[in-house]
């Protein structure tokens, strides 16, 4: 219950079955729903009081097994949303400038699928892959059509290096919705690395680079992200 928004039924359930071994089959249903929050209506210069409460309904299909004794798992996930003024940010005509505003109507459908392979007691490889189908008058901002990660961990002794490539395309950084200004779809890569020394159990020393190929791109329209990054630091587990 909200005290302008009024009362709202949110209902969510699911059913898992498991008819293999060490697999596990889920269907699942929810509605969601959100009450524009203070920022996004009076906050800084994006703000808009005249926005609606968001509302979705979301259905999901999820299949995940384990094999060769648990060395190698796969997950494939299907889903399909359909919605009612989600809250995004893009250029408004109206107003002149960059502002949040609701989406209206739209339905999402697409797919994940993810698989972790244990080679060795040194090597692990993971890999997942994400598609979202999106109507061309109803593009949410930040939302990539497709979004893909390649990672490999090496382990000897008290020495853990790692490394993943991320890709993404189809991303729309604003969006061209009742005329809101110009659209520009963007795709890049990301190169990550790091490296970690175990010095005692509960002491670890670590260092980690991002996007080492130094790739100019933005997610939101007008924030760019950061070039070649690099951290260390030390973690202690008590």
């Amino acid at each position: 219950y909200h005290s302008d928004a009024g009362g709202e039924w949110v209902p969510q359930g699911g059913f898992v079955f498991r008819p293999a071994k060490n697999g596990e089959l889920k269907l699942m249903a929810g509605k969601g729903f959100r009450v524009p929050n203070l920022k996004e209506m009076y906050l800084y210069g994006i703000a808009n009081p005249d926005l609606r409460s968001e509302r979705l309904w979301n259905f999901e299909v999820a299949w995940k097994q384990r094999l060769l004794q648990n060395r190698l798992t796969y997950g494939v996930n299907l889903f399909y949303l359909t919605a009612d003024n989600l809250i995004a940010t893009a250029m408004v005509p109206e107003l002149g400038r960059m502002a949040n505003y609701n989406t209206g109507e739209t339905q999402h459908y697409g797919g994940e699928v993810e698989v972790t392979y244990q080679v060795n007691r040194h090597w692990n490889l993971t890999t997942n892959h994400s598609y979202l189908h999106m109507p061309a008058d109803k593009r949410i901002p930040a939302a990539p059509t497709y979004k893909g990660y390649l990672g490999a961990k090496y382990s000897v002794c008290k020495l853990e290096l790692t490394a993943g490539v991320q890709c993404v395309s189809g991303l729309w950084k604003d969006t061209d919705d009742n005329g809101f200004g110009d659209v520009e779809e963007d795709a890049f890569v990301l190169l990550s690395a790091g490296i970690a020394y175990h010095l005692f159990p509960q002491v670890k020393l670590w260092a980690r680079g991002e996007n080492l190929l130094a790739q100019a791109y933005e997610i939101n329209y007008g924030f760019p992200m950061p070039k070649a990054t690099v951290m260390a630091g030390i973690h202690v587990n008590f």
